[in-house]
């Protein structure tokens, strides 16, 4: 039978008195995040986790990193809400529109800030 897996690991430093943590993707949030939060330290905690710094014990360290992805979590649902992007009913001549206005395609407006035109073959609504 498999071990299940735990949300993340703390241990010992053994040649100082401080800690080191990993995030598991099993604590629920993404695999790249956990990646960038692997064998890290607990000085690299965010400003608003500033009390969870200097662990003592097993025990603060473990509820430093409870606390540490809480505030991952509620700092992707706070972005993910603002990357959403609505839908709209848009005619193929309006979106060609926006894709070739300096406004709203930054393409556009790189390549006629160099003089070139959008592409040799231009888009005919």
């Amino acid at each position: 039978m498999p071990r299940s897996q735990k949300p993340f690991f703390t241990r010992k430093r053994n040649d100082s008195k401080t800690f080191l943590f990993s995030i598991n993707p099993v604590s629920g949030l993404p695999r790249k995040v956990c990646l960038d939060w692997q064998r890290r330290s607990f000085q690299d905690f965010p400003d608003a986790l500033v009390q969870y710094r200097n662990p003592k014990n097993k025990s603060t360290a473990d509820a430093g990193v409870i606390a540490l992805i809480r505030h991952l979590n509620h700092e992707l649902d706070k972005g993910d809400n603002a990357q959403r992007i609505s839908l709209e009913n848009v005619t193929v001549g309006d979106w060609a529109k926006k894709f070739i206005d300096i406004e709203t395609c930054p393409r556009t407006g790189r390549n006629a800030s160099k003089n070139r035109p959008y592409s040799p073959g231009t888009l005919v609504a």
